[in-house]
């Protein structure tokens, strides 16, 4: 599957969210970067589409938002649908 557009959701405090960008980088994965840290209602309604999971960063690939950096479960999908 191509053609999904990646958007992450930090905050600029956040080292998760900073290793989650070297990540994708080193993975040539382009995205889209939301600071969120004055967006209350728009970190509820991630969580929402997330299941109720609030860790954070918040991960937007198509429709799908995946909470928090788990490296070997992210490699797993961006190699599904990306082949990277």
């Amino acid at each position: 599957m191509t053609g999904q557009e990646v958007t992450i959701y930090t905050t600029p405090d956040c080292g998760i969210s900073k290793q989650l960008e070297e990540f994708l980088a080193k993975k040539g994965i382009t995205y889209k970067e939301v600071d969120v840290s004055g967006s209350p209602d728009l970190v509820a309604k991630l969580c929402n589409k997330a299941d109720g999971q609030k860790t954070g960063p918040m991960i937007a690939i198509g429709d799908e938002i995946i909470a928090g950096f788990e490296p070997h479960t992210l490699e797993t999908l961006l190699h599904d649908l990306f082949g990277k």
